[in-house]
């Protein structure tokens, strides 16, 4: 399997106060860095597309292409610096994010360009795309002209997901803030449609934090439904270790369990490898179906060629794919796709939160008019 990221690498620059002062580290982070060794290791072949400056690491970028095998091509570099956040961690583990560099645009041509010379030299096409900005690199206009030419290349069955947290990020100054609700729900209902009417099968992750924010004191699972309204075929909303809610047509809202870690070093980038390796099991299963011309439902409508069954294991997939990832520091936990099925048949999974509001809800700082 073949599947493309479209987003920036980022320097981060992670400050732990502690009783003595504070401890300073550098890692090189972002939603490609992990969503693509997560996929490397799951068992595909993953691509980046970003826009970068020389201030990232360059002996990271070699270990992705050498030791996890991710293509690289549709890296560029440019002048300036590449986009950077400061994570500062109180005493109490509460995390301040502040913008350190935006880093750069990333063009239509950008991620088209890369495609047309893969295919040219005969590779396969994605079969999953994975839009993941982190500091607004790109928008709901650079989706549209990217799926629409995929559509002119005759590819209509590509997974298509999206990470909500850099369609919703704006900035003042160094702090990060969310969009006005009304912008944000603007987004997210361009992006819906887009979907609708290009037709290609979607998926949609947010924090259930982000959610709030976007939509108001709603519970999970209306959250998950409502933004399914939007346009989306799936909408994963994740609570961290209490598991997510999924919203589909052919499921409905139904809970989605975490799985029981051995411990819990580091949580950073769960959100990125539950959606990668969701995604991976949901073309796993699709291409099984294909293979043994198993048929999953009548219906025309059933874009995503998986059956109920499928979909929800696919979810229990990246749900568990997320509890190995957060046993060690930064992006070390990944395993490949046979020790996370170990541990979705043989792991103890959470049980759904009793009542739903008890899972604490996002205050956002106050939102910009953009």
């Amino acid at each position: 399997m073949s599947i493309l990221f479209v987003g920036n690498f980022v320097n981060d620059v992670i400050v732990k106060k502690t009783k003595d002062g504070e401890v300073i580290s550098h890692a090189t982070g972002g939603s490609v860095t992990y969503g693509s060794i997560a996929a490397s290791t799951f068992g595909s072949y993953p691509s980046v597309v970003s826009v970068v400056a020389d201030d990232l690491p360059r002996d990271f970028l070699q270990s992705l292409r050498e030791n996890h095998l991710v293509n690289l091509e549709g890296v560029q570099f440019r002048e300036g610096k590449s986009t950077s956040y400061r994570l500062e961690y109180a005493l109490d583990g509460h995390r301040t994010l502040k913008l350190e560099e935006k880093g750069f645009e990333i063009t239509t041509d950008d991620v088209v360009i890369p495609i047309e010379k893969k295919l040219k030299q005969s590779a396969p096409f994605p079969d999953a795309l994975f839009f993941v900005p982190v500091a607004a690199e790109f928008d709901e206009n650079l989706v549209f002209q990217v799926m629409k030419h995929f559509v002119s290349l005759g590819h209509v069955s590509t997974f298509v997901a999206f990470d909500v947290q850099g369609f919703i990020r704006s900035f003042r100054g160094r702090r990060v803030i969310t969009r006005s609700k009304e912008k944000m729900i603007m987004k997210l209902k361009t992006l819906g449609l887009i979907s609708l009417e290009l037709n290609f099968p979607t998926i949609l992750k947010t924090e259930y934090a982000e959610a709030t924010a976007i939509l108001g004191n709603l519970t999970p699972t209306e959250c998950a439904r409502t933004l399914r309204d939007f346009g989306f075929t799936i909408v994963s909303v994740t609570m961290g270790g209490l598991g997510s809610y999924l919203s589909t047509a052919l499921t409905g809202e139904v809970y989605i369990p975490t799985f029981k870690p051995e411990r819990v070093a580091d949580e950073t980038g769960c959100g990125d490898t539950f959606l990668t390796c969701f995604v991976l099991e949901l073309l796993q299963q699709r291409m099984n179906n294909f293979r043994s011309s198993v048929q999953p439902t009548g219906d025309t409508k059933n874009v995503l060629e998986v059956t109920r069954e499928q979909v929800i294991h696919a979810a229990k997939v990246g749900s568990c794919a997320a509890s190995f990832l957060v046993e060690q520091v930064g992006p070390n936990g990944f395993q490949k796709r046979d020790a996370i099925l170990e541990r979705v048949k043989n792991g103890v999974p959470t049980e759904a939160p009793v009542e739903a509001r008890s899972v604490t809800v996002y205050k956002p700082k106050k939102p910009t008019n953009e």
